[in-house]
C-alpha cells in the first residue's frame, strides 16, 4: 500500500465512509457469493477480445478516423497539428 493510498484510506474513514474492503468483509455470504460472480463475469469480459480479427490478406479499408485524418492532411500537408 502506497502513501497516497494510505492517505485515501485515512480521509475516507475520517468522513466516516468505509473502504470497499470493509464494505465486501460485511456483505452476507449470500452477497459475497454475487459480488464475486459479477466480478468474475467482468474479469471474463474485459479479457475478451472486442475487435474481430479479419482473416485474408488486405489492402484492408481506411477506417472513419483514419479517412478524416488524410482528408485534413491532403488540406494542411506541412502542418504537424494531427501527429501524435
Amino acid at each position: 500500500m502506497s502513501v497516497k493510498d494510505t492517505g485515501q484510506i485515512q480521509a475516507l474513514e475520517a468522513n466516516g465512509k468505509k473502504t470497499l474492503a470493509e464494505r465486501i468483509a460485511g456483505l452476507s455470504p449470500e452477497q459475497r457469493a454475487v459480488y464475486e460472480l459479477k466480478r468474475r463475469g467482468l474479469q471474463k469480459k474485459a479479457a475478451s477480445p472486442r475487435i474481430p480479427r479479419l482473416e485474408g490478406s488486405g489492402p484492408w479499408p481506411a477506417s472513419t478516423d483514419q479517412t478524416a485524418l488524410w482528408f485534413i492532411q491532403q488540406l494542411e500537408p506541412t502542418t504537424s497539428a494531427y501527429n501524435i
